[in-house]
């Protein structure tokens, strides 16, 4: 049905200068898609809110990781922002 490639992204903690400055319980990709994973036991409010917190600052860590295998996903973050001001502006 589907033809799409679902991977696993070799790496979950991206680091600055050999310090963590983000983690992910895991990532996968599929075309031009990322997926960013988090579990909890328990789900709460604060967790949520946290969350909405760590996506909003992905981009900007991508920006500033040292991991070229993390700045490959950029690429398809930066495509998919493109895209979508585009289609908001025409």
């Amino acid at each position: 049905m589907f033809k799409l490639t679902v991977e696993i992204f070799p790496h979950r903690i991206m680091y600055k200068n050999q310090e963590s400055i983000m983690e992910w319980d895991g990532i996968l990709t599929c075309d031009n898609k990322v997926f960013l994973l988090e579990t909890k036991h328990k789900m709460t409010a604060k967790h949520i809110e946290n969350l909405i917190n760590r996506l909003s600052e992905f981009q900007n860590k991508l920006l500033i990781t040292d991991s070229l295998e993390f700045k490959k996903l950029l690429g398809n973050i930066m495509l998919e922002l493109l895209a979508v001001r585009y289609l908001l502006t025409n």
